[in-house]
């Protein structure tokens, strides 16, 4: 409970078991369209509080609730460029894994979206702005506007996190994607 109180929860009381992963325990009750809470495991502190209904994609599932990424060996990359596959999405009761995975490919100077192996979409990007392992990065083309995504380095990936509307870069993107689907 938010008052640091522990009470057991399970299916009869419309969650899943307890999971403890990374430092945290999540309690999911999204399957039957609640929330799903992230509590500090040594604490039992709530970290956040996820809907399933109005999904905020930075803030749930925390980026403390670490993604289950085949082969990952826990090491953080040591800079953001590199080939990078889409694993997963996230939603309110953890990361939702996706098949057919997206590439994204950063080299010095440019960024390479890979839908699928059916259609790609190539920009130009600059680093704005630089934090420790947090990249601001302006995807940039005379055919599209500009757009900021962050880029946070994590272990054995990338967190890509961009705004909740979908701008001009974003319509092509899903353009693309679509005209690839057949």
């Amino acid at each position: 409970m938010p008052n640091g109180d522990l009470i057991p929860v399970g299916r009869r009381d419309g969650c899943v078991q307890p999971i403890p992963r990374g430092g945290l325990i999540k309690v999911d009750c999204t399957p039957f369209d609640g929330p799903a809470y992230y509590f500090d495991e040594p604490t039992r502190a709530m970290v956040e509080s996820c809907s399933f209904w109005f999904p905020d994609p930075n803030r749930c599932p925390p980026k403390e609730w670490p993604i289950e990424t085949p082969g990952c060996d826990g090491q953080v990359p040591p800079g953001i460029t590199g080939a990078w596959t889409l694993h997963a999405l996230p939603t309110a009761g953890g990361f939702s894994p996706i098949g057919g995975g997206w590439t994204i490919r950063l080299s010095d100077n440019s960024i390479t979206f890979d839908l699928s192996g059916s259609a790609k979409l190539e920009r130009s990007y600059a680093v704005v702005e630089q934090d420790d392992q947090r990249f601001s990065l302006e995807i940039r083309d005379d055919r599209s506007a500009r757009t900021v995504v962050d880029v946070e380095l994590a272990p054995c990936g990338l967190f890509i996190e961009s705004e909740a509307v979908c701008d001009a870069f974003c319509v092509e993107l899903c353009q693309r994607s679509r005209s690839s689907d057949g």
